[in-house]
């Protein structure tokens, strides 16, 4: 998971506004070519093609849908909120569709949201390929990493096994003596940019 830059698509803006759709509107009313495009601007402008929450990359996938980080069942309000829309997979046991089965409303006062918090800070990862919270947290933030992992389910086997593989790539990287500017280069298309950030500080 890594920190996302929120820019308003003007697309969508114009057509929330000139479409009179407000909080209580349900979602369904969006003009499904507008979601299309507002899908694909956020995962190429906001997320650089990877997955809001697991970081993997996800831009060729055809089963891609815009996630409400706020579920809307429990907070209409944030329906057409831009900083709640962000994108991922769909029929995954991770990311989230393993958030929405989980989450509840009280849930939210834990969990990091990638718009608003800054991942970086909370988490480190293992040579086996594992997310786990940062060493040196206090008592509460270590709960935030640690439920943050659960609920969105961030070691899942699938999951672990590809940090796994990059973490290898990149040490044998290292081992060959390769610079660091190199080794960002040829992993300038790899997912799991946080992953190569802890590695390659």
């Amino acid at each position: 998971m890594r920190k996302i830059n929120k820019i308003p698509c003007p697309k969508f803006v114009n057509h929330i506004s000139r479409n009179k759709l407000n909080k209580f509107n349900i979602w369904n009313k969006l003009d499904l070519n507008i979601r299309q495009k507002t899908r694909d601007y956020i995962l190429k402008e906001e997320q650089k093609g990877l997955s809001a929450y697991t970081e993997k990359r996800i831009e060729k996938s055809k089963k891609l849908h815009i996630d409400h980080f706020h579920k809307r069942n429990l907070y209409p309000q944030q329906t057409f909120d831009w900083d709640n829309l962000l994108v991922d997979e769909k029929e995954k046991p991770y990311g989230a569709d393993a958030k929405d089965k989980k989450i509840s409303k009280c849930d939210y006062k834990w969990v990091i949201n990638p718009v608003v918090d800054d991942p970086h800070q909370y988490f480190e990862y293992s040579a086996n390929g594992e997310i786990i919270p940062k060493i040196g947290l206090g008592k509460y933030e270590k709960k935030r990493a640690e439920k943050t992992i659960e609920i969105f389910n961030l070691n899942h086997s699938s999951l672990v096994d590809y940090r796994k593989t990059q973490y290898k790539h990149i040490h044998d990287y290292l081992d060959a003596g390769l610079p660091k500017q190199d080794i960002l280069s040829e992993l300038a298309e790899a997912p799991f940019l946080s992953l190569t950030e802890f590695l390659l500080p």
